[in-house]
């Protein structure tokens, strides 16, 4: 564990204290501390007296993002922990925009210093940056250098990550405590509550326990959390006071309640997506033998839908409905086995087009089954359009529907793995298998259909397998090569674990 140097936390290079109202000796600063934080909490109905209250059970740091948050608080009780708004910040992003982050917190600092002299004794730069970045330490290493040489006030940031190295010229790391996520080996930690009150009052009971086995510690818990708990049982207080004093006395617990059933997802997506092909089936009797016919007996396929003898338009629309479906599945399934709430999150900051809904798996749904069925449909045209032998579209949508099948077999693998931990590797796998098949339906379409034509097939190969293929490369290329598109990915797959 990379010790905190609390000693720069409380009073920092010794200046910071000197105009405060409140004098305290070294002895009497270090220990077991507690932070309120302002950030995020609502906090109308919390009165100057409440805070005055939570300043003589030994709370006596107040954690903020902005200085208006102090506004009706009775400062001169507390000393202050100032952190930038800024969240999920992707290294490129801290690349071009430094002289504006450094500009806006030396901006804040001085705006604090002015307003409470001798107060503010630690700035935080960011929150969940992306720490694993190669070019990480050495950016945050020039932004913090940039800092100190404007301010002696020691710097920090905040993380969800375990320890790791400190960059140079970082003070510390504040670690977030995210739902049941280990915080052993640290001593500043920002406690997130969960909505299971019982589950977080368990959890800060272990940090207690956790950080009491530091010389020196700094909690950092939601105002308006703290408040609301302390009205609904007083006992905390005794409790906070001694953790103060590095005591600790057993939290009261209410009993948790036995979880209600939750809704197997896999089973009904498995139901819905093979559902739906046994009723096309009945309701649609050349369904299958159009199906074998494809797989086994392809050049008799060919010849039925170039002579028309499938005239039905219905099965392709319906193949192509459940492959939207199915993609949106893949997505939700995706979201749920590769992202925790922190890796949600910053995908919701940097894509919240895509995750407009309060439901993020939800949104991911809607957006793969949007995204499908919208690339599916310009598929279709792509590949009817330019070849004149092809005058109905149920020849198209047959050319290219059937090949997806395919992916039904993927997506049934992809849901019954859900759940069992299947690692990275294989959730890859069927990814790349996925796509892979989609990607072939349409290029064996279009070899398809050029065998209909009788000059010109090498013109149509060129402006459908040709362009499909390069713009296919052209994507894969910008994903991995646009920060903006593949960093904050890689981002959330790493806060969240991967």
């Amino acid at each position: 564990m990379l010790p905190l140097i609390v000693a720069f936390l409380l009073f920092g290079s010794g200046a910071f204290f000197q105009d405060s109202t409140v004098q305290e000796s070294p002895e009497s600063i270090l220990g077991h501390r507690i932070a309120l934080s302002l950030s995020g909490s609502d906090l109308s109905d919390i009165s100057a007296d409440q805070f005055e209250k939570a300043s003589n059970n030994g709370i006596d740091f107040l954690h903020i993002t902005h200085s208006n948050q102090l506004n009706g608080i009775p400062v001169d009780l507390f000393y202050l922990i100032y952190q930038s708004p800024r969240q999920y910040p992707a290294l490129y992003q801290l690349e071009e925009q430094s002289p504006k982050l450094i500009s806006q917190i030396m901006s804040e600092v001085q705006s604090l210093s002015d307003r409470f002299p001798g107060k503010l004794t630690s700035v935080g730069l960011f929150s969940f940056p992306n720490e694993k970045h190669s070019r990480f330490d050495r950016r945050t290493s020039e932004i913090a250098d940039s800092l100190k040489q404007l301010t002696e006030i020691p710097l920090f940031y905040q993380s969800v990550l375990p320890a790791s190295s400190l960059p140079q010229d970082i003070d510390f790391i504040v670690r977030t405590d995210f739902d049941s996520d280990p915080v052993q080996g640290h001593n500043a930690i920002y406690f997130q509550p969960s909505t299971s009150l019982s589950e977080s009052l368990t959890r800060l009971e272990n940090l207690f326990k956790e950080t009491l086995a530091f010389n020196e510690s700094l909690l950092i818990i939601p105002a308006d959390w703290y408040f609301n708990q302390i009205a609904q049982n007083p006992d905390l207080e005794l409790i906070v006071s001694s953790y103060r004093n590095s005591e600790i006395i057993p939290f009261p617990i209410p009993h948790r309640a036995e979880s209600p059933p939750v809704m197997n997802w896999n089973v009904i997506f498995l139901f819905v997506i093979f559902g739906s092909i046994i009723i096309h089936a009945r309701l649609q009797p050349a369904y299958l033998p159009s199906l074998s016919r494809y797989f086994f007996n392809h050049s008799f396929y060919l010849q039925d839908v170039l002579e028309h003898r499938i005239r039905n338009i219905i099965p392709g629309l319906v193949i192509l409905l459940q492959h939207a479906l199915s993609t949106g599945v893949i997505f939700y399934l995706s979201a749920e086995m590769l992202f925790n709430r922190i890796g949600l999150e910053v995908l919701n900051h940097n894509f919240s087009s895509v995750l407009w809904t309060g439901n993020p798996y939800l949104s991911l749904f809607i957006f793969g089954f949007t995204f499908a069925f919208t690339l599916q449909a310009i598929s279709v045209f792509w590949l009817h359009l330019p070849n004149k032998s092809l005058q109905y579209l149920s020849q198209t949508l047959n050319l290219y529907t059937w090949p997806l099948h395919i992916n039904f077999l993927v997506v049934a693998i992809y849901i019954v793995i859900y759940g069992n931990d299947p690692g990275d590797a294989l959730i890859a796998y069927l990814l790349a298998a996925y796509l892979f098949v989609w990607f072939m339906s349409f290029n064996i379409a279009a070899l398809d259909a050029s065998k209909y034509l009788e000059k010109l097939n090498l013109v149509y190969l060129t402006v459908t397998v040709g362009l499909h293929i390069l713009l296919f490369a052209s994507l894969f290329w910008a994903a991995f090569n646009f920060p903006a598109i593949y960093e904050p990915v890689q981002m959330a797959l790493t806060l969240s674990g991967h």
